[in-house]
């Protein structure tokens, strides 16, 4: 993530989409240090959530890819609607 925002930083210099897309990154990363830090866990454990049903559903539809080491597959294949 620094590497990016460095990035980010030198493309803001040179091109004007970069310097929008920073602005707007700015505007919700300032408004995210406004929350509440009960709000910020809540928003935290939604997105962690999200993912987590994303790449379930996922595995569900596609199945385990053969790439997981054989470690992984035994506890992924515990999971309802995993083959």
């Amino acid at each position: 993530i620094p590497l990016f925002l460095a990035g980010l930083a030198v493309l803001s210099t040179e091109f004007l989409w970069a310097k929008r897309f920073r602005d707007w990154l700015w505007r919700y990363v300032r408004a995210y240090l406004s929350w509440t830090p009960r709000r910020q866990r809540l928003f935290w454990f939604c997105a962690f959530a999200t993912l987590g049903i994303l790449q379930w559903t996922y595995l569900a539809i596609a199945g385990i890819p053969g790439w997981v080491p054989q470690w992984a597959v035994t506890p992924l294949t515990y999971l309802p609607g995993v083959d």
